[in-house]
């Protein structure tokens, strides 16, 4: 005996089982998250501080503080010497002194917008201390980016979250010179922009042709 169904009960019989492909489907899903790390270097604000003695503020102490922030730094350069408002060994005279010559030594090596003052500390003795502080910028590996099993040390664990390409760029972030230029600061200057743009578009105005390029070579002599 055939039995035959009115329209509206079709109607509703069909979009029961649309309804229902999804539950019946959603075992069979093929998307799974993928293991490629798609995120970039980053590059963090932090605060770069040094204490030393005012005796090992030297010249070679100066040029390590100026290529560290040629490097990193970014903003102000800020100079404290301190002193000990009753000792007359330790005087703000000498203060004042030791941080003039480390600001004119600082800005003799390139550094700009260096600003300096004294400090005093009770009770600090004979000698002063230099502070030098600024704002850094260092490169680091993404966030959640592991090295691979064995990569830094002999011990290899099974490392179920570990995203290809993540070694990469661990390594690479330690290697950035100058971080700023991952932000696209500090490359070049207003004064020298145009010029650099202008040298690269006159040579291919030109027509000239570009020298081939040789590999290294060494001589057995």
């Amino acid at each position: 005996m055939t039995k035959f169904f009115s329209s509206s009960t079709k109607v509703l019989i069909t979009g029961a089982a649309l309804l229902a492909c999804p539950a019946f489907l959603s075992g069979c899903e093929m998307y799974a998250p993928g293991n490629l790390n798609t995120e970039k270097i980053q590059v963090r604000e932090d605060v770069s501080f040094t204490d030393v003695p005012a005796s090992r503020a030297d010249q070679d102490f100066v040029r390590g503080v100026a290529h560290e922030y040629s490097r990193h730094g970014q903003g102000p350069l800020n100079v404290t010497v301190t002193y000990d408002p009753h000792n007359y060994r330790n005087t703000a005279r000498m203060a004042t002194d030791k941080g003039t010559s480390l600001v004119k030594a600082l800005r003799a090596q390139g550094v700009s917008g260096v600003e300096m003052d004294i400090l005093p500390v009770n009770g600090q003795g004979d000698e002063s201390r230099v502070l030098i502080g600024y704002d850094s910028y260092a490169a680091h590996a993404p966030a959640g980016c592991k090295t691979m099993p064995g990569t830094e040390s002999m011990t290899i664990e099974p490392e179920a979250d570990y995203k290809l390409g993540c070694t990469i760029q661990s390594l690479t972030a330690r290697q950035v010179s100058n971080p700023k230029h991952l932000e696209g600061q500090g490359n070049t200057d207003p004064t020298t922009d145009g010029r650099s743009g202008g040298n690269i578009v006159d040579v291919v105005r030109s027509g000239a042709e570009n020298q081939p390029l040789d590999g290294e070579s060494a001589s057995g002599k």
